[in-house]
């Protein structure tokens, strides 16, 4: 190194003697750019990644794991949340699905299932997202596709900016090598990151986590194979079911067929970590637990002694949150006369907040309302809903009407 106090210019150049040196294979260095450093990759999902970076999902077995990246899909062929109210927000853009192990029929269904439950435009969907079947294809040597293989056809495929986000799921079906190995992972990831270079998009990889409980496990160690599953990724996540705590049933708290998860990060590169995400998957869609529901509860393998009572108090205040709603909204009805035109769900949520000084979402409403036993939702669009009662309520036309 040189003793001056800046950098020569034969440093500078970092690749002078390429001529003299054949053998070197590696790009030359440059200086940093700290005076007037580039602009930053734009995020794709708010406070969680950047475009062309990529992002892991790791999960247990039949653990939601292609809902929740079909959802991710969806949010960004649509500009919408990643998960029903989760504050994820998501730029619209287009996306590349990958889809070694689904078969293309159920991955087309899956889409519009979710669609639907989302109240988003299947067609939408279709104008943004591509799949691509790869359930049994072989190449020309006879061998199941690897990364190496998709990364080269993906490069030859697609100019820079054709997509925003691609997702490989399940990435395992690609790996070249051994799963376990560092070496053989760095590799697969640096293919991932070829991926994402050439074609500006942010890389989603769904991938399993080991045999046995992880609720005592470090999200960072989560991932099923070598350390660098979770290492390499700019956005680790990982996703685990959750249960209630004092051996109480998921059906005390939820409805039948309802899970719950948390989904949190091991360390992100450019954002914060996030808080631990409790959701709750309604098929085929996951909501934010936004009541608290589920604040208590844990993975099975989690410390799970005590916070019972706890878990029942939250229960309890959200039937009594909800139940207050729905008094509110009776009372408008009751007040100013209002029959079968019922109150839009804008106007229903500005009086309930107002009234109740507090800031409750549309869609939360809304799941309070279809629960009640006195008021009613009323789909008037895909998108657009009113409430109304159950039953005329005294002074409005209809009830004046039956009385005559």
């Amino acid at each position: 190194m040189s003793d001056s106090n800046s950098v020569t210019p034969e440093q500078s150049a970092g690749n002078e003697k390429d001529a003299e040196s054949p053998e070197l294979m590696l790009p030359c260095w440059r200086p940093v750019q700290a005076v007037n450093p580039p602009k930053r990759n734009p995020a794709l999902i708010e406070g969680v990644v950047r475009r062309a970076h990529v992002i892991s999902l790791a999960g247990k077995g039949k653990g939601s794991k292609t809902w929740t990246a079909i959802q991710l899909a969806v949010a960004v062929a649509t500009g919408g949340e990643w998960f029903v109210n989760s504050g994820f927000k998501c730029a619209q853009g287009c996306v590349l699905y990958i889809a070694p192990e689904l078969d293309s029929k159920s991955l087309d269904n899956r889409f519009k299932e979710v669609a639907l439950a989302r109240g988003d435009d299947p067609a939408d969907i279709e104008r943004r997202v591509m799949q691509w079947p790869l359930r049994g294809v072989l190449t020309s040597k006879g061998e199941p596709p690897c990364i190496e293989d998709i990364a080269k056809d993906v490069c030859a495929r697609c100019n820079y900016g054709d997509f925003d986000l691609v997702v490989i799921d399940s990435a395992s079906c690609f790996v070249n090598g051994d799963e376990n190995s560092s070496h053989d992972m760095r590799a697969f990831f640096a293919q991932a990151n070829v991926i994402s270079e050439a074609t500006g998009a942010t890389v989603l990889l769904v991938h399993h986590m080991g045999k046995g409980a992880k609720g005592d496990v470090d999200s960072i160690e989560r991932s099923r194979g070598s350390s660098v599953w979770g290492d390499a990724p700019d956005t680790p996540f990982s996703m685990l079911e959750i249960f209630p705590p004092g051996g109480e049933e998921v059906t005390d708290y939820l409805e039948d067929g309802e899970r719950a998860f948390v989904l949190d990060d091991s360390g992100l590169r450019e954002f914060p970590s996030i808080k631990p995400l409790h959701l709750i998957f309604h098929h085929p869609v996951h909501r934010a637990d936004v009541d608290g529901i589920t604040a208590e509860w844990k993975p099975k393998s989690g410390r799970r002694d005590g916070g019972a009572a706890t878990a029942k108090v939250r229960k309890l205040q959200a039937a009594e949150r909800a139940h207050k709603c729905c008094d509110v909204l009776a009372a408008e009805f009751i007040a100013k006369g209002i029959g079968k035109d019922g109150i839009a769900a804008k106007e229903a949520t500005q009086i309930v907040n107002e009234v109740l000084d507090e800031t409750i979402k549309a869609t939360t409403l809304k799941g309070y309302v279809e629960k009640s036993d006195v008021l009613r939702v009323e789909q008037t669009s895909r998108q657009r809903w009113r409430v109304v009662p159950r039953v005329p309520p005294i002074g409005s036309p209809e009830q004046t009407s039956l009385d005559v």
